[in-house]
């Protein structure tokens, strides 16, 4: 074989070897931007179910938990309110008091003026 067609023989086959590299390169690229895709789509996907699935135990939790802290804020209120009545009953009761008291003195005095002024 002449050197001139080895050359040109060993030209075209390096040529297509670099055109073939070049398209299996493409080829390697495309799938794995696929496989990157496909992945992060799985990706996505499955946090999305771990966040629904954790909301929803969180509120099957809170529901259990947290709800009774609205029962516990009436209770709260309910006592202060009977407290707010017992202090105003007690007030009331006390201002009584006061007024017999005033009153059994003033009587008390009037007695005393009036066993002074005999002999």
């Amino acid at each position: 074989m002449d050197p001139g067609t080895k050359y040109y023989i060993d030209s075209r086959d390096e040529a297509t070897r670099a055109q073939n590299d070049a398209r299996f390169a493409e080829v390697l690229a495309k799938l794995s931007q696929t496989a990157t895709a496909d992945g992060q789509r799985k990706l996505a996907f499955t946090t999305g179910i771990a966040i629904i699935a954790a909301m929803i135990a969180l509120f099957a939790f809170g529901a259990d938990r947290f709800g009774s802290g609205m029962s516990a804020a009436s209770l709260v209120y309910e006592q202060s309110d009977e407290a707010s009545r017992r202090a105003e009953q007690n007030e009331r009761n006390i201002k009584e008091i006061r007024d017999d008291l005033k009153t059994l003195i003033e009587s008390i005095g009037e007695r005393n003026e009036g066993s002074a002024g005999a002999p």
